[in-house]
C-alpha cells in the first residue's frame, strides 16, 4: 500500500469540502448574522490542508488505488471530514469545545442527527445552513461525489464505491462507475429540490424548506427549530416530509429502474422494497391503534404521528412531531426495533438494513430445517433469489459485530451513571445513525449532558454505523497494513 496514493485521494475530498464551505459563506453574508468570517476562515484552513496533502503526495501519489488503499481513503476520509467540518462550529463560537464540535460534525456527515445543541434555532443562518448541508453531503457520500466528478476514477474507483455504499452489496446501475455515481447524485438532487419546493409551497420559509430537504433526503434529521418538524403544525408539511423520508429510505438504484422503464413496477417487483413497505405499514398501524386506543390522540392526529414517526425512525432520519417518550411502552419498544432494522440497502438510511434482516431470518429458518433433516441440501433465499454462502457468512458476522458494539457501547455509557434507557438507546441511535433515542436523549432532548468520554465513543459509533462496521474495523487490523 502506498500512503502517497491515499494522501492524494484524501486531498481531493478535503479540497471539495473547502469549496462546499463557500456556499454558507454567501448565505451568512446575506443574513448578516456575523458568522461569514468564521466560515470563510474555515474554508481557507481546509483548502490549505487539502493543498498541503496534495503537495506531499505529488511524486508518488499517482496510479489506481488498490482495495486496501480504497478502504483507507474511505475510513480516514470520513474522519478527516468530520474534524475539518467542525471548524465553522468552533471558530464561530457556536460549539467551542473541540470534542463537542467534532461530535456535531460527525453526526452531520454520517447523517445521524444526534446533537449536543440545546437550542439549534439560536444558531446564525450560515452555521445553521452548514449544519444541515453537511448531512446532505454525507447522505450519498462525498467519496461518491468525487467519483462523479473525476474524469477517470481508474481501477480503484470500484473499491471506493464498494467501501462507501451502504448495504451488503454495491449495485452498479450503469456500466461505467462514473456514470453510476452521476446518476445517483442527479436523482438525489432532483428529489431534494422537489421536496424543497413542496415545503416552500406549504408555508415554510425558503431557508427552512431547503434546510429540511437537505436533512430529509439524507435521512439526517437536523432541524433549524428546537421542536423539529413539530414546530410546523401543518398536516401538509408533515405529510410531505413523511413521504420523502420513505423515499429516502428506498434503494436509489430502484429509482433508476423506474425512470428507465417509465413504470413503478420495479418497486413492487423488488422483494426488499416490499418487505420495507410491509414493515413500515404494519408498524404504523400498530402504533396508530395503541395511540388511539390509549387516548393519546384522536384518530386523525394518531394516524399522522404514527406514519411520521415510523418513517422517521425506520429510515433513521430522526425528525419528530411529538415526544414519543410519553407514548405507551409497547410503541417505544417497537420504535427501538425499527431503529435496529433501518432502511433499504443502497439508500441514505442507516440501521442493519432490511435485506440483512431478511437474510438472517432466512438463514435461521434454514438452520432449523437442517436440524430436522440433517441431509437436506438447501440455499438461503430472499424472495426468489439465492444468496451466496459467502454473503450469508458476511451478514452473520456483521450482525454479531453490531450486537457486540451495541452491548459494549451501552455498558460504557452505563459506567458513567447514565440510565439503562439512555445508555442503550443512545448507543443504538448513534450506531444506527438515527439521532434521537429515549429518555434524556429523546426527541425533545439532546446529548449535551452525556459524559465527554461517552461523546467520543458515540462519535466513533456514528462512523462505524455509517461505514457499516467492516470498513472502519479493518483499519485496526495488523494484517491490513502489511505489504
Amino acid at each position: 500500500m502506498k500512503p502517497q496514493r491515499v494522501l492524494r485521494a484524501l486531498s481531493l475530498l478535503v479540497l471539495l469540502l473547502a469549496a462546499s464551505m463557500l456556499l454558507p459563506v454567501f448565505i451568512a453574508m446575506y443574513y448578516g448574522d456575523g458568522d461569514a468570517l468564521a466560515l470563510f476562515i474555515s474554508a481557507v484552513l481546509t483548502a490549505l490542508t487539502g493543498g498541503a496533502m496534495r503537495w506531499f503526495s505529488r511524486r508518488q501519489g499517482s496510479g489506481d488505488l488498490n482495495i486496501k488503499e480504497a478502504f483507507a481513503v474511505v475510513g480516514l476520509g470520513w474522519t478527516v471530514m468530520a474534524i475539518l467540518g467542525a471548524l465553522p462550529f468552533m471558530i464561530s463560537g457556536s460549539i467551542p469545545l473541540p470534542h463537542d464540535a467534532i461530535f456535531e460534525s460527525m453526526s452531520g456527515f454520517t447523517t445521524t442527527g444526534a446533537s449536543i445543541l440545546r437550542s439549534p434555532q439560536d444558531l446564525p443562518h450560515g452555521i445553521a445552513f452548514w449544519r444541515c448541508f453537511i448531512q446532505w453531503i454525507g447522505g450519498l457520500g462525498i467519496v461518491l461525489f468525487v467519483l462523479a466528478l473525476l474524469p477517470n476514477a481508474g481501477g480503484g474507483g470500484k473499491y471506493l464505491f464498494r467501501a462507501e455504499t451502504p448495504g451488503p452489496s454495491s449495485e452498479k446501475i450503469t456500466p461505467r462507475l462514473r456514470d453510476t455515481a452521476k446518476m445517483l447524485w442527479l436523482i438525489y438532487l432532483a428529489l431534494t429540490a422537489a421536496e424543497a419546493l413542496m415545503l416552500w409551497a406549504g408555508g415554510m420559509s425558503f431557508f427552512d424548506s431547503w434546510a429540511h430537504s437537505f436533512t430529509t433526503m439524507a435521512t439526517g434529521g437536523f432541524s433549524t427549530r428546537n421542536a423539529s418538524l413539530g414546530y410546523w403544525e401543518s398536516p401538509f408539511i408533515q405529510g410531505t416530509v413523511t413521504l420523502f423520508m420513505f423515499l429516502a429510505g428506498t434503494n436509489f438504484a430502484l429509482y433508476f429502474r423506474v425512470i428507465h422503464k417509465r413504470s413503478v413496477r420495479p418497486l413492487f417487483e423488488d422483494d426488499e422494497w416490499r418487505s420495507y413497505a410491509l414493515f413500515a405499514g404494519v408498524s404504523a398501524l400498530l402504533i396508530f391503534v395503541l395511540l388511539w386506543a390509549g387516548g393519546y390522540h384522536g384518530p386523525g392526529r394518531a394516524a399522522l404521528h404514527s406514519l411520521f414517526q415510523v418513517a422517521s425512525i425506520m429510515t433513521t432520519t430522526g425528525f419528530a412531531t411529538d415526544d414519543f417518550n410519553l407514548w405507551p411502552e409497547a410503541t417505544r419498544i417497537l420504535l427501538l426495533l425499527l431503529m435496529l432494522i433501518g432502511g433499504m440497502a443502497g439508500s441514505t438510511g442507516g440501521g442493519m438494513k432490511v435485506v440483512r434482516v431478511k437474510v438472517l431470518l432466512a438463514h435461521a429458518h434454514q438452520c432449523m430445517r437442517k436440524m430436522i433433516h440433517p441431509r437436506l441440501v438447501t440455499v438461503v433465499r430472499v424472495g426468489t433469489r439465492a444468496v451466496a454462502p459467502e454473503l450469508v457468512s458476511n451478514i452473520t458476522g456483521f450482525a454479531v459485530l453490531y450486537m457486540v458494539l451495541l452491548i459494549g457501547g451501552s455498558l460504557l455509557l452505563a459506567l458513567f451513571a447514565h440510565s439503562f434507557e439512555v445508555s442503550l438507546s443512545a448507543t443504538l441511535a448513534c450506531l444506527s445513525n438515527i439521532g434521537p433515542g429515549l429518555g434524556a436523549v429523546g426527541p425533545c432532548g439532546h446529548y449535551a449532558d452525556i459524559h465527554g468520554v461517552g461523546k467520543v465513543m458515540l462519535t466513533g459509533m456514528m462512523l462505524l454505523g455509517r461505514l457499516e462496521v467492516y470498513t472502519v474495523l479493518v483499519l485496526f487490523s495488523r494484517n491490513f497494513w502489511k505489504k
